[in-house]
């Protein structure tokens, strides 16, 4: 791992307070971070293998770090997100926005990370490889019609 949880508390100004509801002590809200810590660096590291992850020269240590940052941002937003939308008493919301734009800061935070992972992704190194991507809407006509003999 190259983030640590105070790390992440103090980029995020985040505070036990607020998840009391569901985490009752400073001792089971740094337990849920350490668990968020440890998820963001895992998949970084899966993402640009154990020679990049591993390495100790600058930049690429730095923005790797910051990946991790930003991947532990976007879950920490997400899980608030949750707790957010379902506080029972809405005149003293938990933290400030709603569900909504707690998502929406989640999904910058990620596009953030994307971005910095994407020069030493391991995938994107070998021949053929592209973004995944879903199409919608009606299906293409086949490329060669298909034969009917009526």
């Amino acid at each position: 791992m190259k983030i640590t949880v105070d790390e992440v508390l103090q980029e995020g100004n985040w505070q036990a307070g607020p998840w009391s509801p569901r985490l009752p002590d400073e001792a089971a809200f740094r337990a849920f971070v350490q668990g968020i810590v440890e998820r963001a660096a895992t998949q970084v590291q899966w993402r640009v293998g154990d020679a990049h992850y591993d390495s100790a020269s600058e930049p690429q240590a730095s923005v790797l770090k910051e990946a991790e940052l930003h991947l532990a941002q976007e879950a920490m937003l997400l899980a608030a997100a949750d707790l957010a939308d379902s506080a029972g008493d809405l005149a003293a919301p938990p933290f400030q926005g709603g569900g909504d734009d707690l998502r929406a800061a989640a999904a910058a935070r990620r596009a953030r990370a994307e971005a910095l992972v994407a020069p030493y992704e391991q995938a994107t190194g070998q021949p053929g490889w592209r973004q995944p991507a879903t199409r919608a809407g009606a299906p293409e006509p086949a490329v060669r019609p298909r034969f009917n003999a009526e």
